[in-house]
Parts: structure tokens; C-alpha cells; sequence
């Protein structure tokens, strides 16, 4: 099985922002064979690079099984032998799951019973900037009945405060661990009298202690990012968090997606889908499983100004997943 590699620069539209820096562009690494697809969009944050994953990639061409049956147990062997490299993984398991669809001549969805009617509506994003810029921002996004407001910096409640006054909008909160859980206690009782949703990852991924003291006071549900990879990670935050977030470039693949949502139910925890900054090939194969979880953030691919592939759409905040078969993107053009 000849693999292929396209490297490829993705251009935000415009820069976007977090608690950790601002970035202008992506680089993302398509893999592709025998006309089937997927994305990896390294991130130094997980100690990858395009390079990391080529070669992981050129070390299991050999293995992979001639049959498109047999996904899982091949992604388990991938993990015994790799432990990290989720990007890595999470291109192969999207390659490999689109060529088990287009085998079978099914969308993704389909293979897992799953029905599009059952997803939430995803929200979209507004990235740290300055506080004209972020209220311009919010008011551009006028056609998406939710909003997720990137938060982690000096005056940020004061920003917020300001968004509330121009918009009555559903909005939800992502410090990107930008908090000390000290100050995340005052800055979420802000948020509550403000009406947002929930807030994500207040607080440092390492500082459990930290987020079990916020859990216990906090007047709004409390939902982490950053603290699970992947899903070894989630009885750790059971009872000291309302739910997690996975994401496919993080947690490893689809099939890890689908682990992780099934422990966090066991252990009576909200589960939202979220994404980096990628491709349709990225968001779409996430999409693909959003009927399974209660939030939904899959916007990486309209940040971007230069897409390469087509696939899931957003209409009014509603996601609407193609029906081709597969991972159903195909290339522009």
C-alpha cells in the first residue's frame, strides 16, 4: 500500500489567538492513498512535526492490512508499538476509516448507526485579539447562533462584559489553562451572572488539585481540554469536572474518539467534540461522530482562507455532513 504526502500551508483568515500565542498559518500534511484521505495537523504543543509524522507514517506503510476490515485492531497495534504522536495516529485512523467507507460505499455516520438529525450545533470561535477587535469579530459571525470566546488575558472579564452588551447569543468560555485556579473562582462567578454556557480548561492541565477546588464552588459547568489526551485520562477528572473535550488531532483517531466518549458516559461525564485549526478533511472525519456528544466546536476549517477539500458544511450553526462515502471530502478543484 503506497502512501502519499502533500505538505500544505494553511492561511488563517485572519490571525487567531489563544492564551498560549497567535498564529497567521497551519501547516498541515495530507496522507493519502488509493484515493482515500486523511490530515495531520502537528502541533509542537504534542511534540510533533510534519517530518515526525512522515516518518511515522513511512514505518507502519508496510502494515497496513491489504483488507479495509479490521481498523481497529490495526490502530491497536499502531498504539502498542507508538505511544504519543496523536496527529500521527489520528491522519492513519481518518485514512484508514475513509477507505473503509468508500468500501463498504457508506458515510462514516452510517457505519456507526448514527444519524446527522441527532448533532448539536457547533459554535464558532472568536480568537484573543484586542477588545475592538474581538467585538468586531463577534459581530461577524452573525449568522452562528453560538460563540466560543477565547479568554486568558489581562482584562478579559472586561471584554466579555462587552460582548454581553452587544450580543444576547449563547456564549461559551475557553481559557485555554490561561487561569491560576485561584482566579479562575472569581472570574467563573463573573461568567455565571454574564449567562454563559459552561466555561473550558480554566486552569493548568496538570493542576487536578487546583480543579477539584473550582469544581466544588463553580456556578457553572466546568469542562476540560487540555487534561485529556486520551481515554486513560478520564477517570482521573471524573467527579472533579462536568464533561470533557476530545479531539480527534489530540485523543489519536476516530476510534479513540469513540473510546473516550464511551468512558466519559460510564463515569457520568458531559462529552463536547472540538478541533485545531484544520482542513474539511480534519472536521469532517470529527463531524462524523458528533451525533454522540452534547457540544460541539468544529470551526477549523472556516478560520481557514485556503481550503483544499469540501465537506462539512455550516448552515445556521448546523452542521451538515456529507452523505458521500467514507470520510465524503473531496479535493477542490
Amino acid at each position: 500500500m503506497a502512501l502519499s504526502f502533500e505538505k500544505f500551508q494553511l492561511v488563517l483568515k485572519e490571525p487567531f489567538g489563544i492564551s498560549r500565542g497567535v498564529s497567521s498559518v497551519r501547516d498541515s500534511l495530507f496522507v493519502t492513498m488509493d484515493g482515500c484521505v486523511g490530515e495531520a495537523v502537528p502541533s509542537l504543543y504534542n511534540g510533533e512535526t510534519i517530518e515526525t509524522v512522515i516518518s511515522l507514517m513511512k514505518r507502519f506503510e508496510d502494515q497496513i492490512p491489504a483488507e479495509p476490515e479490521g481498523v481497529i485492531h490495526f490502530m491497536q497495534q499502531v498504539n502498542r508499538q507508538i505511544k504519543g504522536n496523536p496527529t500521527f495516529k489520528a491522519a492513519l485512523s481518518m485514512l484508514l476509516w475513509d477507505r473503509l467507507g468508500k468500501d463498504l460505499g457508506a458515510p462514516l455516520y452510517k457505519i456507526f448507526g448514527l444519524s446527522p438529525s441527532k448533532a448539536p450545533q457547533t459554535s464558532f470561535t472568536v480568537g484573543i485579539s484586542t477588545k475592538e477587535d474581538m467585538l468586531r469579530k463577534v459581530q461577524d459571525a452573525a449568522e452562528f447562533p453560538i460563540l466560543k470566546i477565547k479568554l486568558g488575558f489581562p482584562k478579559d472579564i472586561e471584554v466579555m462584559e462587552a460582548i454581553r452588551e452587544i450580543t444576547d447569543k449563547v456564549l461559551r468560555v475557553d481559557a485555554n489553562g490561561g487561569w491560576t485556579a485561584a482566579e479562575a473562582i472569581g472570574k467563573v462567578d463573573r461568567l455565571a451572572e454574564l449567562g454563559v454556557e459552561y466555561v473550558e480548561q480554566p486552569c493548568d492541565r496538570e493542576d487536578l488539585e487546583g480543579l477539584a477546588k473550582l469544581h466544588k464552588v463553580a456556578k457553572l459547568p466546568i469542562y476540560v481540554d487540555e487534561t485529556i489526551m486520551t481515554r486513560h485520562d478520564v477517570p482521573k477528572v471524573a467527579g472533579i469536572c462536568d464533561g470533557v473535550n476530545l479531539k480527534l488531532e489530540k485523543c489519536g483517531g476516530i476510534e479513540e474518539g469513540l473510546a473516550i466518549i464511551q468512558t466519559a458516559r460510564a463515569h457520568r461525564l458531559g462529552v463536547m467534540i472540538g478541533c485545531m485549526v484544520g482542513s474539511s478533511v480534519d472536521i469532517t472525519a470529527a463531524a462524523h461522530l458528533t451525533p454522540l456528544v452534547d457540544y460541539a466546536d468544529l470551526d477549523g476549517h472556516i478560520l481557514t482562507a485556503n481550503d483544499p477539500y469540501e465537506g462539512m458544511t455550516v448552515q445556521d450553526g448546523w452542521m451538515l455532513i456529507p452523505d458521500r462515502p467514507g470520510l465524503g471530502v473531496v479535493k477542490r478543484g
